[in-house]
């Protein structure tokens, strides 16, 4: 994501320009000897956290020894003439939620599909004559399956069903990301009115259930299950 700290860096500074209590520094441009809150690190996540409580109107130090900001989102080069992602590429987790409260796209965050997504090349000698082989995965399924086909017709074969099978269970979980967390105390010391209260933050979880549906025990050995047993379950 080449740029996103500095877009993330400027939400950050529209935010506090809109607090109502802004944290400016001392005199010679030190930190203030006393702050409401305090980011240890300046990464993306430190970014959002500092941008959301200073958009509270609580004054906001982020504390950061690097040079630069934006932890794993940053584009570095590292080798002259050569740059590197800090490897933050799941913008999955990039919730819908902060890139509106923030303004991001105002800010100048683009996104760039990436197509093909993965490159995965093969340290072997090779087969019958021909160069080593790599495994290149991307957005054209028949183009996918003939790579995965290189190492397994079986499993080539299977692909359509394991991405629908993975789909069904990321549309299930991700609502759960923006949902608070049960309060399973609340159901046995509250009372009557807490406990309805904590009823209600069941219902992501229940909605969760009937995507997945019959299917639940199988998603359920995914998520909890050692690998050998995963492929089992996905490709049969």
């Amino acid at each position: 994501m080449t740029g996103t700290s500095q877009r993330l860096g400027r939400a950050f500074a529209s935010s506090a320009h809109l607090s109502r209590n802004p944290a400016p520094c001392g005199a010679g441009g030190q930190l203030k000897p006393e702050y409401d809150a305090v980011i240890i690190g300046a990464g993306h996540n430190g970014l959002i956290a500092a941008a959301y409580l200073q958009k509270l109107g609580i004054n906001t130090a982020v504390l950061e020894r690097r040079h630069l900001i934006g932890g794993a989102a940053v584009t570095e080069e590292l080798i002259p003439g050569f740059k590197f992602s800090r490897a933050s590429y799941l913008l999955s987790l990039l919730r819908p939620q902060i890139y509106k409260d923030l303004e991001l796209k105002k800010h100048g965050l683009k996104v760039y599909l990436r197509n093909p997504y993965s490159f995965t090349p093969i340290l072997e000698e090779g087969i019958q004559g021909k160069p080593p082989r790599s495994l290149l995965l991307g957005m054209d399924m028949a183009e996918t399956q003939k790579q995965i086909a290189q190492f397994s017709p079986k499993d080539a074969q299977a692909f359509p069903k394991y991405e629908m099978f993975m789909n069904r269970l990321a549309s299930a979980i991700d609502p759960l990301l923006d949902s608070s967390p049960v309060d399973t105390t609340a159901f046995q010391h509250s009372s009557l009115r807490q406990r309805l209260r904590a009823f209600f933050t069941l219902k992501p979880l229940l909605q969760a259930g009937l995507i997945l549906g019959s299917q639940l025990p199988q998603y359920y050995q995914v998520i909890t299950g050692p690998i050998t047993k995963v492929g089992a379950t996905l490709i049969r």
